[in-house]
């Protein structure tokens, strides 16, 4: 299987802390990948790394068969086609839903394509139907939502999802884990980094499990989670 993404040897510290020490795993093109781990284990730090927010102090990361420079910067990852949403949705809370799209897309198509692109991908996030809404006023999922289409009007290979679910009811989680369902089937590979492990076993391929900044244990998302070691690492997280 063809590997999209392969983070190798990867070790960033901070203050003399190791955030992420040695760590390697790979994400298979189509696929979506879970990547978990109890709070402060290194998931957005290795996010951060990928999409360029944070420089790794060693180690390679090789993205659709290229090593990527650890000097480029997010603008330019972005145009590789690394995209990422993060925890807290940041949308233009001034504009409108479409021009929040539209702006993006301008920035990769001609006017006329843009318009195309734009409506393309709110019609397969189904933000069609809050077009013209302040994107302020939406509620937190459709905002989350609109992260999504922002990157995806941008054509990304990838799409690195950091904590999608967070903050959602149980019947937005359902939907929002349908939305990425149906936008990885559209051909996209998904990294899908959660806490939810409910999610995570309904959605994912596959699974990687940090700990403390290192690899636990990669594989079928159910089997994983049984392991001895994992159970471990998780006890006292309130979610799992």
């Amino acid at each position: 299987m063809k590997e999209m993404l392969q983070i190798q040897n990867l070790s960033i510290s901070f203050g003399g802390i190791h955030a992420l020490s040695d760590v390697s795993f790979d994400v298979h093109d189509g696929e979506i990948l879970g990547l978990i781990g109890p709070n402060g284990s290194g998931k957005s730090t290795t996010v951060n790394i990928v999409s360029g927010l944070y420089r790794a102090d060693s180690g390679k990361i090789i993205f659709n068969g290229k090593e990527v420079p650890h000097k480029l910067n997010d603008v330019a990852r972005s145009r590789l086609g690394i995209g990422r949403t993060f925890q807290t949705p940041k949308p233009f809370s001034n504009m409108s839903v479409y021009d929040n799209v539209f702006t993006i897309a301008l920035q990769k198509h001609s006017f006329r394509a843009a318009r195309e692109r734009t409506d393309e991908i709110l019609e397969l996030t189904g933000l069609h139907v809050y077009a013209s809404m302040l994107s302020a006023k939406l509620p937190i999922e459709k905002r989350k939502w609109l992260d999504m289409a922002r990157i995806l009007v941008t054509d990304p290979k990838i799409l690195m999802l950091d904590e999608a679910l967070a903050g959602l009811n149980a019947s937005e989680m359902d939907e929002s884990l349908a939305l990425v369902k149906k936008i990885n089937e559209s051909g996209l590979t998904v990294l899908f980094i959660e806490h939810i492990m409910k999610a995570v076993v309904t959605l994912c391929h596959r699974v990687v499990v940090l700990n403390q900044g290192q690899l636990l244990a990669e594989g079928e998302p159910r089997e994983v989670l049984e392991r001895k070691e994992v159970i471990e690492a998780y006890l006292g997280e309130a979610d799992h």
